[in-house]
């Protein structure tokens, strides 16, 4: 398949299992579908049997080996099928989306397992080791000053300040009485 094809497929399959992940989030990942919803529904391991003609038995059967995970799509659906609804059936990622998932075999592909975390890591030390050597010397380095030190420098009177520029020339002043 096409790279470009692929990912609209990813991107398809992503929106088409978007209510499946809601779901499987909603639930503790139940084993007993069918013994529970045949409960919920009122409805009787002997009518199910007489629906899809085989023996009470079978109905408990089949439920057990769903809750052992040993039980055929098959007799899923049949069962389904007998209280009237449907098997929906989905492979899902257990995190995130299918472009998630993608994205995460890439990195380990590239930087083995956790290869986005590795990656990241080896990236935050390159960029620091960077820095480290764009840095000048510490003999070097300007150092910026103190607040004490900037009172100093705007201390009043300012640089060139003169005394008699604000003290009036008491020669002109008439007095009167």
């Amino acid at each position: 398949m096409q790279k470009e094809a692929r990912e609209k497929l990813r991107e398809k399959l992503d929106r088409d299992q978007r209510g499946f992940r809601a779901a499987v989030q909603g639930t503790a990942q139940r084993r007993t579908w069918l013994r529970e919803i045949r409960m919920a529904l009122g409805i009787s391991a002997p009518e199910v049997a007489k629906k899809l003609g085989i023996s009470r038995s079978e109905i408990f059967r089949g439920e057990e080996r769903e809750e052992a995970r040993s039980i055929s799509l098959a007799t899923l659906e049949r069962q389904a099928e007998a209280m009237e609804c449907r098997l929906v059936y989905a492979v899902i990622p257990k995190k995130g989306t299918l472009a998630d998932l993608y994205l995460k075999r890439a990195w380990d592909g590239l930087f083995g397992e956790n290869g986005e975390k590795k990656f990241r890591e080896m990236l935050r030390r390159e960029v620091k080791e960077r820095n480290r050597k764009e840095r000048p010397p510490k003999q070097e380095r300007k150092r910026r000053p103190s607040q004490n030190h900037r009172r100093i420098e705007h201390q009043y009177p300012p640089p060139g300040w003169k005394p008699d520029a604000l003290v009036p020339d008491l020669r002109r002043l008439e007095v009167t009485d």
